[in-house]
């Protein structure tokens, strides 16, 4: 599925998927106004609990985004529609927007920690 994956040993591999799926999902629910931050999105993930003063919807929000690429897809189609043959047509720049921004939040740190776990499986193979 992701090639970035591939020669990754398992533990690193799992780290390294469970990182990205705490960002995703933060920057994906950040875009609809949910207040956690990234390391308690991460914390309600892991832990299944709450984080004292923040609103439940938030904490709701973040255990129903274990998808988050597919809910921004989702939330893109619901605005614009399906591009198809017969359509032929890009949507209006703005309502792409909400999808731009989580892209954009996501790539550099997505980067950063694909990275990071290339470094750290090459550091046990010299």
């Amino acid at each position: 599925m992701f090639k970035f994956l591939d020669g990754l040993d398992a533990d690193i591999r799992q780290s390294l998927l469970n990182q990205l799926r705490d960002l995703w999902t933060h920057n994906s629910t950040a875009l609809e106004g949910n207040s956690l931050t990234l390391g308690e999105t991460s914390f309600v993930i892991a832990e299944g609990l709450t984080v004292s003063g923040k609103p439940f919807k938030d904490h709701e929000e973040v255990v129903g985004h274990a998808r988050a690429i597919d809910l921004i897809y989702a939330i893109y189609q619901l605005a614009t529609g399906r591009i198809t043959s017969t359509t032929g047509t890009w949507p209006d720049e703005s309502q792409m927007a909400p999808f731009v921004r989580f892209c954009e939040k996501s790539w550099d740190t997505t980067r950063q920690l694909v990275e990071r776990a290339m470094r750290q499986q090459r550091s046990r193979r010299s």
